[in-house]
This record gives structure tokens, C-alpha cells and sequence, in this order.
């Protein structure tokens, strides 16, 4: 494995980098997500590009591996120019792209999903089902992954569904493999293997970038940092040893401010606001079911919710907003039986959500930002709708939150998925809210927009709202709650309250006993 600190004279000396991005610009419409950006990595590096949401770093992945074609420069791999902008002959020259939303099928077997992504390089694409999972097998066993191959993707782990696509992407024998936010839904033992397996890829040659959110995460894997703002190239690739958390921080925000998040206050001493008593409900195919879960929370508490992905945290959240029906116990809101009372007479008493997944639960694709933001609120008097004043009042609310957005009239497609989640946040913590459900509220925001989503849910608690708030970041649960309690297959598995004890926690998102 190439020395961190040897990266930048051999990027710039005789040892042709791995893969290059030279003056690469890339322009949607008016909007410049990437501008003059040159980069080089070499092989058997560990290399971690950052930025704010809306920085580039999609694009310039999406450029990396030939599915973005730029308006101007272009990419090299091996010293040799990536003529056109082609997946597949990107593939045939050795890069590999696991993306943050996994591109396996979840309805497909082990065999049929990685057969899917290695067809080109069967000669007639002829396969038997014999030879089908003969491969797998093969592939399986390369990758260290005890798997049946007739298993369904969409019933494996969230950490073996992941697993799975690095296997797939490593069977071609790339030369650089690019993984796109691969800790998000890892719990902080997973991420851990997670990094020893990009330790020994890079150790075998490979150049591997990441993109990631968490300075703490960045700092214990990279060999080099870059980082992208507003589509340009602020540090160039730089070995880790010779920075520090503040330099990189102030690489990504520039003069942006950075809230500062007080400790949430103590809760008031008053009869709970959310209540779970032995509630079990049925999970989706691709989340397991809530078996006897008791939970109360306080006006003013906020309550985090740890686990592995895929162990009732959806469920819980769809049982709670109204989507997913109790099977057995019961549920109430401010001393109200929740019982037979449908999403919308919910929101009505005062509860809101943030939803698991912004692009397909919380926003209309359809729908111009303006008829997102009044969806599900009332602009006008009495039965009469203004979409004038509706309007208006959605380009103050995304005005508040920062939003980068062109006009009212555009879709939320035309936005990076972080300022999708900022319309979202703009309707949901807005008004009378009793008690709010935040899934993954900050998950694909930069530095500054998570400490204001951050400052926003605090702020909501001191003005005596209840909080349950799901996320895979432990800092952040640490951070903002009055208690964590952890999910595991469904059950409650532990609850904690600080000081924090993050490996016990850890155990318990696991299923183990901490010793």
C-alpha cells in the first residue's frame, strides 16, 4: 500500500494515478454542480472525498464511473483517457461503483443478482442455473461471505446486503473502487469491518474512494482527504497525517456559520405524550415485525431509537404515524387511544414525521416544491386555498432553511436529496407539533444543515415536544437524547441514559451480551 505521505509527489511524478479527473465541469441547466475539478488517486490508496451537501461529490462519482458524461475535461484511468461516458466501459476499465441506494434487486436471489451485474462477460450470455450458482458460490467464497446462494437479496442484513454489493463489484477485478456513503446504515461494529475490508482491498492494490459525512469516520480510514464545495475543488487530495478535524471543517463550510447545539433540556415532569404498552405490529419483507415493545416519552423528552437497520425501526415509526395497524396492545397520543384513528386525524392531534425516505415518502416527484409544502398544510381562510399565499410561504420556509433552489415551481427531483430533506423539514417542524417522529433526519446533510436540523429538533423539545428520533449515528444520538433505547429483531434490547457507554450499546444493537 502506497505511503500516505508519498501520494501527492507520485501523483505528480512518473507512477500513472489510478484513476484522474482533469478540469471536469459539469452543468445542470443553470446550475454548475462541478467546476474546473481536477483530481488523482494512485493505486492501493484509501482515499475520502467530503463536502456539503450539494458540494459535488455525486456528480464527480457519477463522472468517475461513466455514468455522468461532463461538460468540459474529462477522465483518465491508467493514464489513459475514458473516451465517452459509458457505465459499461468504465466496468471494462476497472472502476467500480457501490452506490449509497443499493442496485441489487431485493427480489431476486443471491445468484440471480450478482449473475445480473457479470452477464457482459459471459460469452453469449448463455448461463444454466447450474453454472448460475456454481459462480455465486465462487463468488461468495472470494468475497467471505457465508450466504445460500438461492437466499433473497431483500431478506439479508442491511451489512450483508451491502457486503453483497462489494462482492459483486470486486468480481470484475477492478483497479478502483468507489463507495458512496457505505456507513450510513451500519451500526459502529460493522463500520469497523467495514474499514478493515477497504484496508485490505488497498493493500492489494486497489484504489478505493469513499465519500463520507462523519470527520470521525474519515479520519480513522483515509490516506488522503479531499474536499469538494460548491462544485469546486477546495483541498486537493492531502494526506490525513497532515491535517486536523478543524482544518478539514473549515475546507467544507467555509464562511458558512455552523450552529452550535445546546444539550437538550430535561423533559417536564408530566404524564407522558407518546405511549407504547406491549405493542406488536407486522414488519414489511424488508423490515423485521415489533414484538411487545413498552415505551413512553415525555413532553420535552427526546428519545433516540439505536439498531442495526432492519430491526424495527421502520416498523415502529409506520406503527406509530398510522400506516402499519397494531396488531395487539396499545397505543396513545396525549392520553388518546390512537386505535382505528387514521394518519391524517394523527397529524391533526399534533403528530408529524420525517420520513425513512425523503424521495419517496416525504416529497411528491410529481408536485412543484410549493404544492409539497402546502400538501399536507392550509394556506388560506376558512375553505378557500391561496396558492399565491401558499407560495409565498413555502419560499419563506425553504428561505429559513437554506434551501438552494431556483423558483417554487420546480420539483423536488431537480434538487440534491439534502435539500430535498431540508423541504421536508421545513413543513414537518412548523407549527402545532405535539409530538415528532425523525427518522434519519439528518442523513445526507452537510455539517452545517445537520447542527440546524439538530438545533430545530432540541428546539422543539424545550417548547415541550415529544421526540423520537431514529438514526444510525450513535454521536448524534448521544448528542441529542435523553435516552436511547435499542432495537434488536424487533424486541427492546436495552435502554440507556448518559453517561453514554458506546460499546454496550453497540452489544445490544447486535444482540450480544456486554461484558
Amino acid at each position: 500500500m502506497t505511503s500516505a505521505s508519498n501520494v501527492l509527489a507520485t501523483t505528480v511524478g512518473t507512477t500513472p494515478a489510478a484513476i484522474e479527473a482533469r478540469a471536469v465541469s459539469v452543468q445542470y441547466g443553470a446550475f454548475q454542480a462541478l467546476s474546473d475539478v481536477s483530481l488523482a488517486w494512485l493505486p492501493g490508496t484509501i482515499n475520502v472525498v467530503v463536502g456539503q451537501n450539494g458540494a459535488g461529490k455525486t456528480t464527480l462519482a457519477r463522472v468517475l464511473g461513466g455514468l455522468q458524461h461532463p461538460s468540459h475535461g474529462g477522465v483518465l484511468i491508467g493514464g489513459e483517457e475514458l473516451g465517452s461516458a459509458d457505465v459499461v466501459a468504465a466496468r471494462s476499465r476497472g472502476v467500480e461503483i457501490v452506490h449509497q441506494h443499493f442496485a441489487l434487486p431485493s427480489s431476486f436471489t443471491v445468484a440471480q443478482a450478482l449473475e445480473l451485474f457479470s452477464a457482459e462477460r459471459r460469452p453469449g450470455g448463455v448461463f444454466t442455473r447450474r453454472a448460475l450458482r456454481a459462480d455465486a458460490t465462487r463468488q461468495l467464497a472470494v468475497g467471505d461471505l457465508d450466504l445460500s446462494p438461492d437466499a433473497k437479496v431483500g431478506d439479508l442484513p442491511v451489512e450483508t446486503q451491502q457486503a453483497l454489493e462489494i462482492t459483486r463489484a470486486l468480481a470484475s477485478k477492478p483497479s478502483v473502487l468507489v463507495l458512496d456513503e457505505p456507513t450510513a446504515v451500519l451500526s459502529p461494529q460493522a463500520v469497523e469491518r467495514l474499514f478493515d475490508r477497504v484496508r485490505a482491498l488497498a493493500r492489494a492494490g486497489i484504489c478505493v474512494i469513499l465519500v463520507l459525512h462523519k470527520l470521525g469516520e474519515v479520519f480513522g480510514v483515509a490516506e488522503t482527504i479531499s474536499v469538494l464545495r460548491e462544485g469546486r475543488l477546495i483541498l486537493p487530495p492531502t494526506p490525513a497525517e497532515s491535517l486536523d478535524r478543524r482544518t478539514v471543517s473549515s475546507a467544507i463550510i467555509g464562511d458558512a456559520v455552523v450552529p452550535v447545539v445546546d444539550a437538550p433540556p430535561p423533559p417536564k415532569d408530566q404524564p407522558a405524550l407518546l405511549r407504547l404498552c406491549g405493542v406488536t405490529a407486522s414488519g414489511s419483507r424488508h423490515d423485521h415485525s415489533i414484538e411487545e415493545v413498552d415505551l413512553e416519552i415525555l413532553p420535552g423528552e427526546i428519545v433516540g431509537i439505536a439498531g442495526v437497520e432492519g430491526n424495527g425501526q421502520r416498523n415502529l415509526v409506520e406503527t406509530i404515524v398510522g400506516v402499519v395497524s397494531v396488531q395487539s396492545g396499545a397505543l396513545e397520543l396525549d392520553g388518546v387511544s390512537l386505535g382505528g384513528v387514521g394518519v391524517r386525524q394523527r397529524r391533526a392531534h399534533g403528530l408529524r414525521t420525517i420520513p425513512f425516505e425523503r424521495n419517496t415518502e416525504g416529497a411528491s416527484k410529481s408536485s412543484t416544491l410549493w404544492e409539497n409544502h402546502a400538501m399536507l398544510r392550509h394556506s388560506g381562510d376558512g375553505f378557500f386555498f391561496s396558492p399565491r399565499r401558499a407560495k409565498r410561504a413555502c419560499a419563506a420556509a425553504l428561505d429559513r432553511w437554506r434551501v438552494k433552489y431556483l423558483n417554487v415551481d420546480q420539483r423536488p427531483s431537480e434538487l440534491s436529496g439534502g435539500n430535498v430533506q431540508k423541504t421536508i423539514l421545513a413543513r414537518e417542524i412548523a407549527g402545532d407539533v405535539r409530538c415528532l417522529i425523525a427518522a434519519h433526519p439528518t442523513r445526507g446533510l452537510d455539517l452545517a444543515a445537520t447542527e440546524s436540523v439538530r438545533q430545530a429538533v432540541t428546539e422543539a423539545a424545550a417548547d415541550g415536544t415529544a421526540v423520537l428520533l431514529v438514526s444510525a449515528d450513535l454521536d448524534e444520538l448521544f448528542q441529542l437524547s435523553h435516552r436511547v433505547v435499542v432495537l434488536c429483531a424487533g424486541r427492546v434490547s436495552g435502554e440507556f441514559t448518559a453517561p453514554w457507554d458506546r460499546d454496550a450499546v453497540g452489544w445490544a444493537m447486535t444482540g450480544g451480551e456486554h461484558e
